[in-house]
């Protein structure tokens, strides 16, 4: 059995590997309004009192995203317009070397003791020594929900607002998913479309941010 070394790492972890070409092309063709110079101005209209959300559901990003298992959960919880594809502990097993969430030392020795029971009890099952074993499909289940997860997401720019009214300017909303709400946010607006020539991202959450705020939203994510 491995020693298990714990080290801290940050909350989040996302990279953008694919993303919908001409975005504001896309939203405004699907609004059914003629591509123009007034881009900004038509989204601003698209964005009003009366938000039309079904154009915006027609671009998507997919990333790799890396977060503590209890909110990858939350995450998961709107439905509409994300596809989430997460590692299976089935087929891969959790060993010394993956990352744990922790912000206090004393969850690191609860954590330590978790993956050594997990190992024990597959190394066990492998052995066909005793019938206290489980395959690690079931041996799972005592990990600690603040263990990383990676998962490959492809989510439209509709679900990336519904994320910022829910888990961003939501004040009820829980203070870590709020942090990684915020990571991919800032991951995604500081990517610019070179083909479209607009931050089509930045501009689009600014507007929803000053409807909720009544401030930009490069304030929340400095």
């Amino acid at each position: 059995m491995s020693k298990t070394l714990i080290v801290k790492r940050p909350i989040a972890q996302c990279e953008l590997i694919n993303y919908t070409p001409d975005p504001v092309g896309t939203v405004l063709t699907a609004a059914g309004v003629s591509y123009n110079k007034k881009k900004t101005k038509r989204l601003q209209v698209l964005m009003g009192k009366e938000f039309h959300e079904s154009p915006f559901r027609h671009v998507h990003f997919t990333f790799r995203l890396k977060v503590p298992l209890y909110i990858f959960r939350q995450l998961q919880r709107a439905e509409v317009g994300r596809d989430f594809v997460e590692r299976s502990l089935r087929y891969t097993k959790i060993s010394s070397t993956d990352d744990f969430y922790w912000t206090h030392e004393y969850e690191k020795d609860h954590i330590a003791k978790s993956i050594n029971m997990y190992e024990a009890m597959i190394s066990i099952n492998n052995s066909r020594k005793s019938d206290d074993g489980e395959a690690q499909q079931e041996a799972r289940r005592i990990l600690p929900q603040s263990m990383f997860v990676t998962s490959v997401v492809t989510v439209s720019l509709s679900w990336l607002l519904r994320l910022l009214k829910d888990r961003v300017f939501n004040e009820s909303a829980q203070p870590n998913t709020r942090r990684v709400a915020l990571f991919i946010i800032k991951a995604l607006s500081e990517y610019v479309y070179e083909d479209s020539g607009v931050d089509l991202i930045t501009e689009v959450f600014d507007i929803y941010a000053q409807q909720y705020l009544g401030s930009t939203l490069q304030k929340l994510i400095i």
